[in-house]
């Protein structure tokens, strides 16, 4: 019974800090994000951190960029850095470093300069994957085919137009 009523109070209490608007759980532990996290060679990224306290710098250090001071900035510890243009492609750990000594990583995919992104695999489209000969003559085939039966249709509208008048 005392376990029901202890689960109950903690679950309350939960709720109520979530409903009241509280600071994210993750908003007070230590942790190191970068966006985007796809990022193409000689293009920015964003990195947002906390080291538990939001008052003192940390740093932040990856083989992508080089390191990077993050300063306080609205709750979170901020940065932005340039990933050079010649920087290979790859996964690359960032690491924040806080003045306690605590640790977070997270990781930052480079894209080679010359390597395209690609958008999401969506599927569906007719014209999709190659798909383009066999799609375009079906197309084009019932296209024409449109355009026959309205011309067929017109035809016979203007020739009953016709044939009323004279009556």
């Amino acid at each position: 019974m005392r376990a029901l009523i202890r689960t109950t109070i903690v679950s309350a209490t939960v709720a109520g800090a979530l409903l009241a608007g509280a600071v994210p759980a993750h908003a007070v532990d230590v942790f190191v994000e970068v966006s985007p996290q796809t990022v193409q060679a000689g293009f920015s990224v964003a990195i947002r951190a906390s080291c538990g306290d939001t008052v003192n710098s940390a740093n932040v250090k990856s083989d992508a960029f080089g390191e990077v001071m993050v300063i306080p900035q609205n709750g979170f510890l901020i940065a932005s850095v340039g990933v050079p243009p010649d920087k290979r492609a790859g996964n690359f750990v960032v690491r924040l470093t806080c003045p306690s000594g605590r640790t977070a990583t997270t990781t930052l995919v480079v894209l080679a300069m010359n390597q395209p992104t690609r958008g999401p695999q969506t599927g569906g489209g007719a014209l999709a994957n190659g798909g383009g000969d066999s799609a375009t003559r079906t197309l084009l085939i019932g296209g024409l085919g449109m355009v026959g039966i309205g011309s067929l249709l017109g035809a016979f509208a203007l020739h009953r137009r016709r044939t009323a008048n004279r009556a």
